[in-house]
């Protein structure tokens, strides 16, 4: 979820790469603010507030994709 939460487009190639090294790439704007989430094996649950226009939208079809 934390490298679907930005405008600017998906990184490639996430294998090889440590926590550390995700968590300090520059990711831009994020497009919504996440209050609480859990994620089950089949499905996901999310709170969240929409910070730009449209961003709830494009960050559900990232997280879909991905998950």
């Amino acid at each position: 979820m934390y490298v679907s939460n930005t405008s600017e487009p998906m990184p490639r190639r996430l294998l090889g790469k440590s926590h550390n090294q995700v968590f300090e790439s520059d990711r831009g704007k994020s497009l919504v603010s996440i209050g609480a989430y859990a994620l089950m094996p089949n499905h996901f649950h999310i709170l969240m507030q929409e910070v730009n226009e449209g961003g709830i939208a494009k960050f559900m079809q990232r997280v879909g994709i991905g998950y």
